[in-house]
């Protein structure tokens, strides 16, 4: 019993560490093309979930949600940095 929490504990934070390397290593997770970025960071949190249940699928789209919030505040596509790039940054 313990054992598996400790299993799905350390799946969970393994999964969320790829996440966040796909979400701000460029060409990993997203593929940025002229006007849009593709992403395949979906794959990883539909792993997660179809393993681990809907509980940590929860917890994954969240964290795949504020990196990519985190990452359209600090940097954009190669035409929208020219107009619409932060100065705070």
């Amino acid at each position: 019993m313990k054992k598996d929490k400790i299993f799905q504990l350390v799946f969970t934070a393994i999964l969320i560490s790829i996440i966040i390397l796909q979400s701000f290593i460029p060409f990993l997770g997203n593929l940025p093309l002229v006007v849009i970025d593709i992403t395949i960071i979906h794959i990883t949190v539909i792993i997660g979930a179809c393993i681990m249940g809907w509980q940590t699928g929860l917890l994954l789209g969240t964290v795949w949600g504020v990196c990519s919030f985190i990452r359209a505040f600090t940097s954009g596509s190669a035409i929208s940095l020219l107009v619409f790039t932060n100065p705070l940054i």
